[in-house]
């Protein structure tokens, strides 16, 4: 959802969606071509940044003043709040999608470490977003400090006021 939608509101935008699941991506494949943006957004599938930093004739073939902006909607529950689920959740949506490890930032570790090697190859413009839960803003935040500490971050409220994205 988040790569048709970049895609079709940022219209001179070349978007590239990641996703673990096929079926996810194959759900996205087809809302692109709903949407007519499918000539736009190149799907692969892949843990994370893997697929990127793998495709190294993109990364050469990137201007070095080349614009990259990197939305995850990573997930970021806990095992515990995963095995507290109703089944009504559970028994629907896979594991994957929404347990984040002990504390919720497992997969923010490996993005970030993905993410540095990714700078040392290609250091252009670059941007990330990431949504978060509200409850682990504090953690994630000193967690980018630590890994990257000369970046900044800013935190986006929801409509409620609650953080919901992470930029740096």
């Amino acid at each position: 959802a988040i790569a048709v939608t970049l895609a079709a509101e940022v219209t001179d935008a070349r978007v590239i969606a990641i996703d673990l699941s096929p079926a996810a991506l194959d759900v996205a494949r087809y809302n692109a071509a709903r949407h007519s943006v499918a000539d736009r957004v190149t799907f692969w599938n892949g843990d994370l940044l893997t697929p990127l930093l793998n495709a190294s004739a993109l990364l050469t073939n990137l201007s070095r003043d080349a614009d990259i902006t990197i939305c995850a909607n990573l997930p970021y529950g806990t095992t515990a709040e995963w095995q507290a689920l109703s089944p009504s959740i559970t028994n629907y949506e896979p594991r994957i999608a929404i347990d984040g490890g002990e504390d919720g930032l497992d997969p923010y570790r490996r993005f970030l470490n993905q993410l540095t090697v990714l700078l040392s190859r290609q250091p252009q413009h670059l941007t990330v977003y990431f949504e978060i839960d509200p409850r682990r803003e504090t953690a994630l935040t000193a967690l980018v400090q630590q890994v990257l500490p000369t970046w900044r971050t800013t935190i986006h409220h929801d409509l409620a006021g609650h953080a919901r994205i992470l930029a740096m």
